[in-house]
Formats: C-alpha cells, structure tokens, sequence
C-alpha cells in the first residue's frame, strides 16, 4: 500500500455510472474500520490574534484512495480559507488531510470509491476537521467556530 500522497484524486460530484443499491449496500456492509488518523496539517494565520470583523470561509475537499490485499487507505484533503472579501490571501488557512484505513474483502469499482468517499467517509472524517478547526480558531485567539455538520450532497 502506498503511504505517499501524490497529487489528489479529484471528487466527482455524480458517479459515472449509476450504482446498485443492493451491490453498493453489500460493498458497504462488509466494510470495517480499522484507523483513522491526521496525515498532515499545515495550518497559517497572517492576522496573529486579531480576528477580522468581516471574513468569510471557504472549505474544498478531494480524496484519494489506495488498494493493499484486503484493505484500503481513503484520504481526503480539506483546504479551510478565512478570507476578508478584496484581500489576496486568505488570513486564515488550513491545509488537512485525514486518513481511515478499511478491511474489505473486495476491490469495488472507482464509481462506488467515488460514492464512497463523497458520502460515506465524509461521514466519518468530518467531525474530526470540525473538532480541528474550532481548536484551532479558539487557540487563535478568533472565539468559537463552528463548522456546520455534514450533509451528504451539499458540498
């Protein structure tokens, strides 16, 4: 398996071809969570402890995914911006990537891996950026944020 992070494979939105539900229900009932662990964290605050009155937030993800013999290594890459509107670089930044770890007895298709990763993992890994961030502002000294809970198809 690959511990590397090569450039990160791109989400897509809607599968490429439509998937099962029984076969996707099947890939998904026989999957089990073995890790999930902080990959990298590059973190960068231009403002010191100064919270602007007027940023905005902007968050992005894309995942990747690596097949060993029973088992496989999702990631995704969240990139956090706080940004005050007119200003060139964002205040506030993060650049994340977590990682989970499943045993699965079959290798699926890249479509139900799409599926996946845009649903299911988001699930899983999304409380673990909320929790990040809101430390993180807080030892900034920025007061309490809130990222919103996940909802499948809205991002």
């Amino acid at each position: 398996m690959t511990e590397s992070l090569e450039p990160i494979k791109e989400p897509r939105r809607a599968p490429s071809k439509r998937i099962p539900k029984r076969a996707y229900a099947s890939f998904i009932g026989q999957l089990e969570i073995q890790q999930v662990w902080l990959t990298s964290l590059v973190f960068t605050n231009h403002s010191a402890a100064n919270k602007p009155e007027n940023a905005d937030v902007s968050l992005s993800y894309s995942n990747r995914w690596d097949f060993g013999d029973e088992e496989f290594v999702a990631r995704t890459r969240y990139e956090v911006a706080f940004a005050v509107p007119g200003d060139e670089e964002p205040v506030l930044h993060f650049d994340v990537v977590y990682s989970a770890t499943f045993a699965s007895s079959e290798r699926p298709p890249d479509n139900y891996m799409d599926q996946f990763c845009a649903s299911s993992l988001q699930l899983i890994l999304w409380p673990h950026l909320r929790q990040l961030v809101h430390d993180h502002l807080g030892r900034a000294n920025w007061g309490p944020f809130s990222i919103p809970t996940f909802k499948v198809g809205l991002i």
